[in-house]
């Protein structure tokens, strides 16, 4: 998988992983995308530690943490790779 594609993968599965749980989250479309991407870049991480910190506050709060939906983007993801 490319750099590219892995950003747009995680940044989908940090979407869905808000929608699913009643977050509201923004993030805007990463800037940095080209070529020689790694897929995470400082702004992809900060996202990455806002959305971590929701979601131990629902922890500690004793509410469940959906991943339904993360789990049916990763099947499809998976659908589409060729082996």
């Amino acid at each position: 998988m490319n750099g590219i594609k892995k950003c747009r993968l995680l940044r989908q599965i940090r979407e869905r992983l808000c929608d699913d749980n009643g977050l509201f989250f923004t993030e805007e479309e990463c800037q940095k995308e080209h070529p020689g991407c790694r897929g995470t870049c400082p702004a992809c991480e900060l996202h990455l530690l806002s959305l971590n910190r929701m979601l131990e506050e629902m922890k500690q709060n004793g509410e469940r943490i959906n991943y339904d939906g993360i789990k049916e983007l990763y099947a499809k993801e998976i659908e589409s790779w060729r082996f």
